[in-house]
């Protein structure tokens, strides 16, 4: 899949942002997490995916916060800044 098939779309998901294109050809799996108040179990999610085997430069997670106020959203940024290949959409 190249570039311009991994674009994401706007917020009413009618046009395809090319300001927006994730990730790069690199990229092989991509990990997208919904997330709404789950900090409890959302470090463990995270640190299972970032201990895994394969590459983190062809490994590409996002986590989807969705307003959450249990403070899943900043936990996800605090990773965010840790780990190039994972970042995070509010």
């Amino acid at each position: 899949m190249g570039n311009e098939d991994k674009k994401i779309l706007d917020t009413h998901g009618e046009n395809p942002s090319s300001e927006a294109a994730v990730g790069s050809s690199d990229i092989d799996i991509t990990v997208i997490i919904p997330t709404y108040n789950t900090k409890r179990y959302l470090s463990w999610c995270l640190d299972s995916l970032l201990a895994q085997t394969y590459p983190a430069e062809h490994l590409e997670i996002i986590v989807v916060d969705d307003g959450s106020t249990d403070g899943s959203g900043e936990l996800a940024d605090e990773y965010a800044a840790k780990h190039e290949n994972l970042r995070v959409i509010h």
